[in-house]
């Protein structure tokens, strides 16, 4: 993303509501995610951690049952298919749950997940 590009990402974040300092945070955790999973791990929902966060009351009230109804359940991870053909710099750390069988599926933070399978390898560290 050139300057450009991100002078105006910025903006835009602005105009939904955020000052200068959170839009520019924003966008730097988009460009160098810090969490990032592989495709094919074994996840469970970090309830606890999606709960407890203060924008849990202000999220989609289908996203939020979604969360309570499926909170023990074991999902496979999988790229989200616009942002994996547009080899989008946060694929990785904004994933769909291949079991979700919800249109279109919820995209969820890797950090509110948990590793399932701890059999191997499946963090990124970048």
């Amino acid at each position: 993303m050139n300057r450009e590009q991100r002078r105006s990402k910025i903006k835009e974040l602005q105009k939904k509501g955020l000052s200068n300092n959170e839009a520019k945070e924003v966008l730097e955790r988009y460009l160098h995610p810090t969490i990032s999973l592989y495709e094919g791990t074994k996840v469970k929902i970090n309830y606890e951690e999606m709960t407890s966060h203060p924008d849990w009351p202000k999220l989609n009230p289908r996203l939020r049952d979604f969360v309570e109804s499926h909170k023990d359940d074991i999902y496979t991870v999988e790229y989200d298919p616009v942002k994996k053909n547009n080899n989008a710099p946060d694929k990785r750390s904004m994933v769909c749950l291949k079991e979700d069988e919800t249109n279109p599926k919820w995209l969820f933070f890797a950090s509110d997940l948990i590793i399932a399978d701890q059999t191997g390898a499946h963090i990124i560290k970048e």
